[in-house]
């Protein structure tokens, strides 16, 4: 295992990059980026509307042989799994995906996906994974939102770029 780089964000609106490493970002308080990079990461968004990105979007395959686990926890968060161009986390099946540990559509929280919702199915408490709704672009696990059932990709909780 890789050794695991800390990052901390403070009061007020951060923007904390992760590196190629095994990384462990903190937003703090106030409304934050948090972008993960290379390899396993843990990202905790704290209070504030936060935006969080496990992967390094610069990357060939974003979230390629990654498992990164993403909580937002207060306030209404964006998950980002996907831009315009490309979905993230795609490749490997089951060996690479983010999980989203602390999804509350009640606040407001969102998953950013690439395409449309036709490009994604979503299934309950799939055997050998983590209790929740695992999200498959073309039958290739890219998320699982640890814990939630009954989603809808055309609900409010999902939006499409």
């Amino acid at each position: 295992m890789s050794p695991v780089s800390f990052f901390n964000g403070r009061k007020g609106d951060d923007l904390l990059n992760g590196d190629s490493g095994n990384d462990e970002i903190n937003g703090g308080s106030g409304n934050d980026i948090l972008n993960g990079g290379s390899d396993n990461d843990i990202l905790n968004g704290g209070r504030g509307m936060d935006t969080l990105t496990g992967v390094d979007i610069t990357s060939a395959q974003p979230g390629y042989n990654e498992i990164d686990i993403l909580r937002g926890n207060a306030d209404a968060d964006l998950f980002i799994l996907g831009d315009s161009s490309q979905v993230y986390y795609t490749g490997n099946g089951v060996n690479d995906y983010a999980r989203i540990d602390t999804f509350n559509s009640g606040q407001g929280d969102r998953i950013q996906l690439s395409g449309s919702s036709g490009d994604y199915t979503l299934e309950e408490n799939v055997p050998g994974l983590p209790k929740g709704t695992a999200i498959y672009n073309n039958d290739d696990l890219i998320g699982i939102v640890n814990n939630v059932v009954d989603m809808d990709l055309n609900s409010s909780d999902f939006s499409f770029v």
